[in-house]
């Protein structure tokens, strides 16, 4: 069973556990959205899921990055030892932040497109978008997931009484309820 049925919202571990949550929720809109043909006009059921997507990603994707880099990130840097644990926390950290640019980029673009499908028109290459959006977030919640929060998890476990990470326990408590 998930590690999130068992670890208290108090417990470092709960932050971890809900960004994991939320990469599935975005990974899963995403496969939803992969679905989508967009060669012919959009019928009733496309129009419907490419506004639940729009809706979805707007709200969920952008705040969850900023939280990250608003939260999660400088809590971490804070938290990582002198010397070379801080210089590849700070290395991955700029990654995922550029990472979290180009993606934006991309859902912005394909959200103007999908827009223009919704309202009845033509938007040439959105079918090649949403896979590039596919790809790309993939790659960066792998990266995040199998390098990230390993990381995360072994730094806020080492201080549990820290500002930081009551900050983010915090942060995340705000966000469950």
């Amino acid at each position: 069973f998930p590690m999130s049925d068992v670890v208290p919202p108090s417990h470092p571990s709960s932050t971890v556990n809900g960004i994991t949550r939320t990469h599935g929720d975005i990974i899963a809109h995403l496969f939803d959205l992969a679905g989508l043909s967009t060669s012919a006009p959009l019928d009733a059921a496309a129009r419907a899921l490419a506004e639940r997507a729009i809706d979805f990603f707007d709200r969920t994707m952008l705040a969850h990055h900023g939280a990250e880099e608003q939260h999660l990130f400088p809590a971490v840097l804070a938290l990582a030892i002198d010397g070379a644990e801080r210089e590849y926390v700070q290395a991955l950290v700029s990654q995922l932040t550029e990472e979290h640019r180009k993606i934006e980029a991309l859902w912005t673009e394909l959200a103007q497109r999908l827009r223009l499908l919704i309202q009845g028109g033509t938007s040439p290459a959105t079918d090649e978008r949403i896979q590039r959006l596919v790809l790309d977030y993939g790659d960066h919640a792998t990266r995040e997931e199998s390098e990230l929060l390993p990381l995360c998890h072994a730094i806020l476990q080492r201080a549990p009484e820290s500002k930081q990470t009551q900050a983010l326990l915090a942060m995340h408590r705000e966000a469950s309820d």
